[in-house]
């Protein structure tokens, strides 16, 4: 969590000091842990206010990673429903993490690397597996769309012709998901 990390009195948070004090950083991207965004919000929010004075005090801008929602059979629903979330659904917890980063960035003036929605729409409209079997982590398709979100909103362009591991169809498909989500941010 972001916690770590904004705090000096842990090996994280030495860790980030030290990192930005030695290196000549551009950005630094915070990615919080998936549940954060939805349940321990005020928590994150005050890491967020230490990390943005440490990341500018280094030269650097601050960014945000936006997480996805987890598939509808992870176990994080049960254990939500049960700490008072009783409507929660894969739509419901994806809007709260929408609406997380997009509070931050208008509080802070950063930007969002938009991860989360372009997950959305790859599952959503266009039924692609971007999750692995646990309904968490990304598979390879999710990690190509995320690089590939990542490339459009750092350089402000598409995302370079190349395939990785995949199909050469569905890596084209995965990088207009991209861009549609960049442009439509």
């Amino acid at each position: 969590s972001w916690n770590k990390y904004a705090s000096s009195g842990n090996q994280m948070g030495r860790k980030l000091r030290r990192l930005l004090k030695k290196g000549s950083w551009d950005y630094v991207v915070l990615q919080e842990r998936s549940v954060r965004p939805v349940a321990g919000t005020s928590e994150s929010r005050k890491a967020v206010r230490k990390l943005k004075k440490l990341i500018e005090n280094s030269g650097a801008k601050m960014m945000f990673l936006e997480t996805w929602a987890p598939n509808e059979t992870h176990k994080v629903y049960k254990k939500l429903k049960r700490n008072g979330m009783k409507g929660i659904t894969q739509k419901v917890f994806q809007q709260k993490v929408r609406s997380f980063y997009s509070s931050l960035s208008g509080k802070y003036g950063a930007n969002v690397i938009w991860a989360g929605d372009a997950m959305e729409r790859a599952e959503g409209k266009f039924r692609l597996n971007v999750l692995m079997a646990d309904g968490k982590h990304p598979s390879a398709e999710g990690s190509y769309l995320m690089a590939c979100v990542c490339y459009e909103t750092f350089f402000g362009e598409k995302a370079p012709e190349w395939d990785g591991s995949l199909k050469s169809a569905k890596a084209q498909k995965l990088r207009r998901i991209a861009m549609q989500t960049v442009r439509n941010s």
